[in-house]
């Protein structure tokens, strides 16, 4: 006893040293680290008190460290032989039954003790509903289910029961009165033909005519298929040519034949199953009912404010969207292991980038004896041209050998004649990259491929897009009463500007969602104002089918508005959930409040008229506006912060209404 508790000791020490070292290597997923080592603690830990196998369930945008971080773990527990990955996007379609289950077959038989890690990537590929909402049969991936509730790998052999099958016809040929001697017929071989009629001609046989033809009793091909049925008959040595000489002697006649073949059956099991209770099993992939914007591949989406959204991301938000992918049987079997990323921090990139500079100056010192003075204008530049906060850390990985290695090749040829170390630093004025050493330089012109696009041009888009971003700003301040975070009017991304609001809570009031909708209208109708309602761009058509989609889900679904249903719904139909049949009535009330919103918003501008001129001059000279150069100019033409309405306050006002009512009461009726 004494022993075995010391050994767990030793495990927990061990994993507590495991995950020290993947925090060192993987940045700002520290919570997400502790959550899979508590959800593998059993598994490392106590494998011997393990009945069913651990699922634990990795969702997160792409390139924030999902799979690497197993890959390093199992790395870490040593247990790279048990390690067994299964990208699903290869079994959901329609030609691929049986290809995941000879796979998980040959998985099962490299771990004899039934204990590995098994990953099943990109998870999301093989929704069982579509986005109809109808079921899709997915045969191919029909086996993962249980082997998440638990239940064992029950093998479907390649053969089937071809031992009995054989057994049966050289009982059949026995009686026929046929022969067989050192393995080979000698009599009645055009009977042992009609029984097996796939035979080989005997090693080194010189005769031509096949129907003369010595024939052998278990040949090759029956070989073969005795092995597969039976490999510890064989000593798992599936080499016919070695038994060529053995089975001549084993097989004397044919009562000795059946006696192999009786052998071979005894020890074949048609379906055996393989237990894998005590394996973890990973299911891993990318969900964008949740992750909202993994399809912006914009590098100005403000990093930390799309941190913030994931970080709210809830257990219950995952569930509602994996039912939109599997039925609710799946979904329980998926259990509550989830651990839900966040998309990388700002800390993170920019250790993503030291790392990587300081492994490349490290390995140039190692290898060409040459030492790195990197100026942090060069870091900064590798941040602002790879850095695309959706897509996570592959984007800088694969833009720093393009960025950073190239240029330092270079350097190194046009300085090899010099001396001491090469400084390197980023000149921003002549667009290049200025190495030195010794009394010697070198320039290399970096082309930008992401920074000049964000780089004020003054052009006639950049004229449209500053008053259209400022129309949403003026609104966004006036409505709810609090500056926007940040206006771009020139953007690395198609989308030309945005303006970046403040974050708002998981809970909309009617209120707020009227706002919301007010603003999101000010765009096209200040261009209105400004330009004439003839010059309005192509770039409002966005902004409408966001508001009326908003507006839509919150007469249909949320029921926000019933005072539009009224003299509609009758009292067979008095519900706010509305089905298919009423979408166009939900369209219709949603477009006559989105009107009511356009009239307050054009009123709103036309009052700041003054104001919208003048932040939308500056972003027409300047690619953005930051959130205290807003506020200066809203101040100046007297729009100032408003504190917005709050839930907790109105309670406390009410309860204090409430008390104050009932001490009046009492005093009263004294």
């Amino acid at each position: 006893m004494q022993s075995s508790t010391n050994t767990v000791k030793q495990r927990v020490e061990h994993l507590r040293a495991i995950g020290n070292q993947l925090k060192t290597e993987f940045a700002s997923i520290d919570k997400e680290i502790d959550s899979i080592l508590r959800y593998v603690k059993p598994f490392y830990v106590t494998p011997e008190l393990m009945t069913r196998p651990t699922i634990i369930c990795l969702w997160g945008m792409t390139g924030v460290g999902k799979t690497h971080l197993i890959r390093r773990l199992v790395a870490l527990m040593g247990l790279e032989n048990a390690y067994g990955h299964f990208d699903m996007g290869e079994y959901a379609g329609n030609f691929s039954d049986y290809a995941l289950r000879y796979q998980m077959e040959d998985y099962a038989d490299c771990i004899p003790d039934g204990r590995g890690v098994l990953v099943f990537d990109e998870f999301q590929t093989i929704r069982f509903i579509n986005e109809q909402g109808s079921e899709v049969d997915r045969p191919a991936a029909r086996l993962i289910w249980d082997l998440l509730d638990g239940a064992p790998l029950a093998r479907k052999r390649h053969v089937s029961n071809l031992p009995l099958e054989y057994l049966q016809k050289l009982q059949r040929f026995k009686d026929m009165g046929g022969k067989v001697e050192k393995n080979a017929v000698v009599e009645c071989e055009n009977q042992f033909r009609r029984l097996f009629p796939n035979y080989q001609e005997p090693p080194g046989s010189s005769r031509k005519n096949k129907s003369d033809s010595q024939v052998l009793c278990i040949d090759e091909f029956r070989f073969a298929n005795l092995y597969k049925a039976n490999p510890a008959r064989f000593r798992f040595n599936e080499n016919y040519e070695y038994w060529q000489s053995q089975l001549a002697a084993e097989v004397t006649d044919i009562d000795a034949a059946i006696e192999l073949v009786e052998q071979v059956h005894a020890g074949f099991k048609l379906c055996e199953p393989k237990d894998l209770s005590r394996c973890i099993v990973f299911c891993v992939g990318n969900l964008d009912e949740v992750y909202l914007h993994s399809h912006e591949a914009n590098p100005d989406i403000d990093i930390e404010e799309l941190r913030a959204e994931t970080e709210k991301i809830t257990l219950a938000q995952v569930k509602d969207a994996l039912a939109e992918r599997f039925r609710p049987e799946q979904i329980a079997r998926l259990g509550n292991n989830h651990v839900i990323y966040p998309s990388l921090d700002r800390e993170c990139y920019w250790r993503i980038i030291d790392n990587q500079i300081a492994a490349t100056a490290q390995r140039a010192q190692e290898h060409y004896q040459v030492k790195l003075d990197i100026d942090p204008s060069v870091r900064e530049l590798v941040f602002n041209e790879s850095v695309f906060p959706t897509q996570g850390a592959r984007p800088v990985v694969t833009s720093f050998g393009p960025l950073f290695d190239s240029f330092l090749a270079e350097a190194m040829c046009e300085l090899c004649e010099a001396k001491g170390v090469i400084s390197w630093r980023y000149d921003a004025a002549e667009q290049s990259y200025v190495f030195a050493r010794g009394s010697k330089e070198h320039r290399c012109h970096v082309q930008l491929l992401v920074e000049y696009l964000r780089r004020s041009d003054e052009s006639e888009k950049q004229c449209v897009v500053a008053v259209h971003e400022a129309g949403h700003a003026v609104a966004y301040m006036q409505f709810y009463g609090r500056p926007p975070k940040q206006i771009r009017s020139r953007t690395a991304s198609s989308a030309g500007g945005y303006m970046l609001p403040q974050s708002s809570d998981d809970y909309k009031t009617r209120q707020e969602i009227l706002d919301e909708a007010r603003w999101g209208l000010a765009g096209f109708k200040a261009e209105a104002l400004v330009f004439g309602e003839d010059n309005v761009s192509n770039g409002a058509g966005g902004d409408l089918r966001r508001v009326l989609s908003t507006l839509k889900a919150a007469v249909g679904k949320a029921g926000l508005f019933p005072e539009h249903w009224l003299g509609y719904l009758n009292e067979a139909n008095a519900e706010f959930v509305v089905d298919h049949a009423h979408s166009e009535k939900v369209s219709q009330i949603a477009t006559t409040i989105m009107s009511d919103c356009e009239s307050e918003t054009t009123q709103v501008l036309e009052e700041h008229f003054a104001l919208l001129v003048d932040v939308a001059s500056y972003l027409a000279e300047h690619s953005s506006m930051s959130q205290e150069t807003f506020l200066d100019y809203a101040s100046k033409h007297g729009l100032t912060e408003q504190p917005r309405f709050s839930h907790k306050a109105k309670l406390a006002e009410v309860q204090k209404s409430l008390n104050e009512h009932q001490e009046n009461k009492l005093v009263t009726v004294a």
